[in-house]
């Protein structure tokens, strides 16, 4: 998040509470909670792992909890009126409007999952492994893969192009990879030395894209534009509780952009 406006016909819906300590006090989220920019739907230290918070103007529609601890990432609906959670083991649960079209659960080399990426109709997603695998279900179709790749680092996130032909992958230390009709525009590069790489988010265009770190920096290429992350919240001095923020998505009126 950012003092920037946000994108029109967009907002913030869901994130999920990842393994360790809970967002807590002095964490990041819970300063951006302190400065207005995120009103969730259940006080910090209320959630555990395996909840699902929501943020905005949306509710929370069911999370596993205790059945998936090792809940991961989610991914919403274009009605923004469901969504559907996965767990690092490949259990896929669904809410609202959302239905399951398959999981990676048989399939050994699938795991452990990094994230799930809903198709612009919904009517199907795509499920990546943090060993480069892509994995397609209902509507999504497969462009590609670092499955056979040797990488220095795992794959963390991905996230398809405006009209669901193509996707970006993203790996812990910056690397960028396009399938599809996916166009590359940059990456942190292999001289890249600081905080991991939590997530990737297109512009509205797909001329561009944000890269999010385990440390909320936030870096832009292409046409995307800087407008600041959670580094501008410092943290007090007696702070003793600090957590990732993960699995982030955004809604917008005809596609799921995360």
């Amino acid at each position: 998040p950012s003092t920037a406006p946000a994108p029109a016909g967009s907002r913030p819906i869901c994130q999920v509470v990842p393994p360790g300590p809970v967002f807590g006090r002095g964490s990041p989220l819970e300063r951006a909670c302190t400065a207005r920019l995120l009103r969730p739907s259940a006080a910090p230290e209320r959630w555990t792992a395996g909840s699902i918070a929501a943020f905005g103007d949306v509710r929370a529609l069911g999370s596993p909890g205790r059945r998936a601890p090792d809940l991961i990432g989610v991914a919403v609906t274009p009605s923004g009126r469901g969504y559907w959670a996965v767990a690092a083991g490949g259990a896929v649960f669904a809410y609202g409007d959302a239905k399951i079209f398959g999981s990676v659960r048989p399939y050994p080399r699938a795991k452990p999952v990094a994230a799930i990426t809903a198709t612009p109709t919904g009517r199907g997603y795509w499920i990546l492994s943090r060993r480069g695998g892509v994995f397609s279900f209902g509507d999504a179709h497969y462009y590609g893969s670092l499955g056979k790749s040797r990488l220095r680092a795992p794959v963390v996130a991905m996230t398809p192009t405006r009209h669901g032909r193509g996707y970006w992958l993203v790996t812990a230390n910056g690397g960028v990879y396009s399938f599809g009709d996916a166009r590359f525009y940059g990456s942190l590069g292999a001289k890249y030395s600081g905080a991991p790489v939590s997530g990737i988010a297109p512009t509205p265009s797909g001329h561009g894209y944000w890269l999010a770190t385990a440390s909320v920096h936030v870096y832009s290429f292409g046409n995307a534009r800087y407008h600041g992350s959670l580094t501008a919240f410092p943290a007090k001095a007696s702070a003793k509780a600090t957590t990732t923020v993960r699995a982030t998505t955004t809604v917008r009126a005809t596609t799921t952009v995360r």
